[in-house]
């Protein structure tokens, strides 16, 4: 009798429907340089490390290397800053 009991409670919770939550994402498109509504809100950090280990000297720049690279043209007394 109890197997026949519990065999009724399996089958009306496996035939029993189920509830799915839908969130329903914004539709529209937003344009690119429109950011969401979330962001707009949100506090941003952005970490940017001031130095790293100088693991390969011979990667310097050189003002050869710099030529062109830059908007503004190199100090006089520009020079790799040292590690």
């Amino acid at each position: 009798m109890r197997i026949v009991v519990i065999s009724l409670f399996l089958i009306i919770g496996a035939c029993s429907p189920t509830i799915q939550k839908t969130v329903q994402v914004n539709t529209v498109p937003l344009p690119f340089d429109q950011p969401p509504a979330w962001a707009r809100k949100a506090i941003w950090y952005q970490i940017f490390v001031e130095r790293f280990r100088n693991g390969n000297p011979a990667n310097n720049p050189t003002r050869e290397t710099c030529e062109g690279a830059l908007i503004d043209p190199l100090p006089a007394s520009w020079a790799v800053t040292p590690w």
